[in-house]
């Protein structure tokens, strides 16, 4: 009997860069890296993320846009480089 493959195993790397503003005004972006099945996923998870509390001190009270269309999302792949 073999085991069932953990959860990871079944996930990629992928990273997912949104788009954000400060409160003065300036443009920038934050990228996460996160482990998803799909890239749509990356994005939900990314977004989650990027409302969380850790990430929004990270960016000094910056707001991301969190709409899918705005994300860019890249696979990183196994070497540890990123894919197209």
């Amino acid at each position: 009997m073999t085991a069932a493959p953990m959860e990871s195993e079944n996930q990629a790397w992928w990273g997912v860069t949104l788009p954000m503003t400060t409160p003065d005004g300036r443009s920038g972006s934050h990228t996460f890296v996160v482990q998803a099945r799909t890239p749509e996923k990356a994005v939900k998870r990314s977004m989650k993320e990027a409302l969380g509390k850790a990430a929004r001190d990270h960016r000094r009270d910056a707001s991301v846009d969190v709409h899918a269309d705005s994300a860019v999302v890249t696979r990183w792949l196994p070497e540890g480089g990123l894919g197209g």
